[in-house]
């Protein structure tokens, strides 16, 4: 494993972390057979998440495996859908919000209410909701043409700018966002793990998500959210 982490290192210049699956115990050590499975699958559900580009356009292809093997590979699976969310890792997690999670109106099939934010000195018109505990902004929203410079600010927000600004790129570069002028348009349905991060890349500035973003009555997604109010 060390040996292809080098080479990756060396020939791959688009990763900065990675993620080690095991087995827990010694004595149940995956077999080839039961890891070109897994890899197999897995690649299939990052296909069909939709959430990340994907390099390795190799699939495996399903082994053949026994029922009892394909059994406790699926719970492995499930285990593994759990645990890396919690690691930052959420690109298996579900399907991206997309055309197939839309209704005939484009608006998110979810019990959320839609949301709205607007700058009208940047024309920056954005509605999203909360779909399956994320927030998604939804295609055709307009957006700032990019996220504000971080000379003037302090260090330490000066590298929030320039997290958000490498995360504004990843959204140009995947084709979720479309740049026309100075403002930007969502091609896309973009889910975020916060309001707040949505509201930075609409606005392109830091700003408090909770209240930024409002229903049609002018009620913050914050006190929606502590209410349990229902659209």
């Amino acid at each position: 494993m060390s040996t292809r982490l080098k080479e990756h290192a060396k020939k791959k210049d688009w990763w900065d972390k990675v993620a080690v699956i095991t087995s827990q115990a010694e004595s149940s050590q995956l077999t080839k057979s039961q890891v070109r499975y897994l890899e197999s699958r897995l690649i299939q559900k990052a296909k069909e998440a939709s959430r990340a580009q994907l390099d390795n356009v190799t699939d495996p292809g399903f082994e053949l495996i026994s029922e009892a093997e394909r059994s406790n590979m699926s719970a492995f699976l499930n285990e593994l859908y759990s645990l890396l969310p919690t690691m930052g890792i959420d690109i298996f997690r579900g399907s991206a919000p997309s055309e197939q999670n839309t209704n005939s109106d484009g608006k998110g099939s979810t019990e959320s209410p839609e949301f709205f934010l607007s700058v009208a000195r940047q024309n920056i018109t954005a509605n999203a909701s909360l779909v399956d505990g994320e927030f998604v902004v939804m295609a055709g929203s307009i957006s700032a043409g990019g996220v504000a410079r971080s000379d003037s600010h302090a260090q330490s927000t000066a590298k929030v700018y320039e997290k958000y600004q490498r995360l504004f790129e990843e959204l140009l570069s995947e084709g979720v966002l479309e740049t026309n002028g100075e403002s930007t348009r969502f091609a896309k349905n973009a889910p975020f793990g916060s309001p707040s991060t949505a509201a930075f890349i609409v606005t392109g500035r830091a700003c408090n998500g909770r209240k930024e973003w409002k229903t049609k009555d002018g009620v913050s997604f914050g006190d929606w959210e502590a209410r349990g109010v229902e659209p």
